[in-house]
């Protein structure tokens, strides 16, 4: 996976920086290749872009760090709570009260 994000970096590098030379050479900011309308999207998409980009950095950076049974079960853990926090926590266990509504007849 990380060789997989390095390639997609630097491909995605590489197509910026033509367009950046292509628009220097012509004598235009890379955002002219854009409607007015769309600068402010391609600006969004490039800001989370970076965001998401720092993320997975981190969490490469983490997962390096864990190497023994006990890290990985206390990794495993705060994932878990931190996942179970963003959901804002799971409801209450109660019973399932199922009924028969109809029989599905195969056949």
């Amino acid at each position: 996976m990380a060789m997989f994000n390095q390639l997609f970096a630097n491909v995605l590098t590489a197509c910026v920086s033509l367009a950046i030379s292509i628009g220097v050479s012509q004598g235009a900011e890379w955002q002219s290749f854009f409607k007015q309308e769309d600068r402010a999207s391609v600006n969004v998409y490039t800001h989370l872009q970076q965001v998401a980009y720092q993320a997975l950095d981190q969490r490469l950076e983490r997962l390096g760090q864990v190497k023994t049974p006990q890290l990985i079960k206390s990794y495993q853990q705060q994932h878990r709570e931190s996942m179970v926090k963003g959901l804002g926590g799971f409801p209450e266990r109660s019973p399932l009260n199922s009924r028969q509504v109809g029989v599905l007849e195969v056949g």
